[in-house]
């Protein structure tokens, strides 16, 4: 039997490591976040430069098509949301992809029988995502769409107030705002709706396989085929690899939202323009003297001279 000084002596080296693996993790956790957020910003950047000199090389003809507005609103929120997929998100699903394999092939070594039990909601929840994802992202193009044709009738007439204020025009210009909302509204109905189902089944799956991985376990302990340790291991296993599982499709929302962001920026800068990329001629360097003539009557009927060259 180990004495308590041998007992202590383990917990110390135990807590010692415990406190190595603390300090490698915020070391770690530091510099993932770090260069993750700054890959972030440098993405942001580089979208919207790289969209702004499309626009700039467009023919007229899209401008009538395409809204300032909407090419405002993605130069600001779209490129964002897309940065924020490659970098803040990818990192989210990275982290918590790793924690939910390691989890359950800890598990299966633990006890494969309890673990498969453990897991068998899962194959459920991707077959959910598999039909919602679409459904969704669909749905949050078409709501994207929408904030942009509120966006800009919001922007038309806030930059034309004068001649809505000099019309009396402030109740019909609310009235249109408020009927583009209102289709948002319901679309945002629908939505809502679809996630309820599927954080429902989500929920039902997995405490269902929990429920039944330990109704089977009680038996297995009944049968003395398992052990006590063996089914604390797979159930702390479950519990990480569920938790991460969780945090990974936390973030489907906004993947979705964002490939429908990255799509919008694609249809611009992937775009090629009809017509002449640039208007007008850029003369050559010139250089000369001018000679301005004027007579003396003339010079004084005239006040201001604006000159172009």
């Amino acid at each position: 039997m180990a004495t308590p000084d041998a007992v202590h002596i383990v917990a110390a080296n135990m807590g010692l490591n415990i406190t190595y693996i603390a300090i490698g993790a915020g070391i770690a956790g530091f510099f993932s976040y770090f260069f993750f957020g700054y890959s972030s910003q440098r993405i942001a950047n580089r979208l919207r430069e790289r969209f702004f000199e499309r626009v700039l090389n467009q023919e007229i003809g899209f401008f009538d098509i395409k809204k300032s507005g909407s090419l405002a609103s993605a130069i600001s929120d779209d490129c964002t949301k897309a940065a924020d997929l490659f970098a803040m998100q990818a990192q989210v699903i990275i982290q918590n992809t790793v924690q939910v394999t390691f989890g359950v092939i800890l598990a299966l070594v633990s006890n494969w029988t309890m673990a498969l039990l453990l897991l068998c909601g899962i194959p459920v929840l991707f077959l959910v995502q598999f039909i919602q994802r679409p459904i969704l992202a669909k749905i949050a193009g078409r709501i994207s769409k929408l904030n942009a044709g509120a966006f800009n009738i919001a922007n038309e007439v806030i930059t034309s107030m004068r001649t809505v204020r000099s019309m009396a025009g402030e109740d019909k210009e609310v009235t249109r705002f408020s009927k583009e909302l209102d289709r948002i509204k319901i679309l945002g109905f629908f939505n809502a709706l679809i996630r309820g189902i599927g954080i429902m089944i989500f929920f039902f799956s997995l405490f269902g396989g929990v429920a039944l991985a330990f109704w089977y376990a009680g038996k297995m302990l009944q049968w003395g085929t398992i052990a006590i340790g063996d089914t604390m291991k797979v159930t702390g296993m479950g519990i990480l690899s569920t938790q991460a599982l969780i945090f990974a499709l936390v973030v489907i929302p906004d993947i979705i939202k964002a490939q429908v962001s990255i799509k919008e920026l694609l249809k611009v800068i992937l775009r090629e323009p009809t017509m002449n990329l640039r208007g007008g001629k850029t003369l050559p360097d010139i250089r000369g003297h001018i000679l301005f003539k004027v007579s003396h009557s003339a010079a004084q009927s005239l006040t201001h001279i604006e000159c172009y060259i």
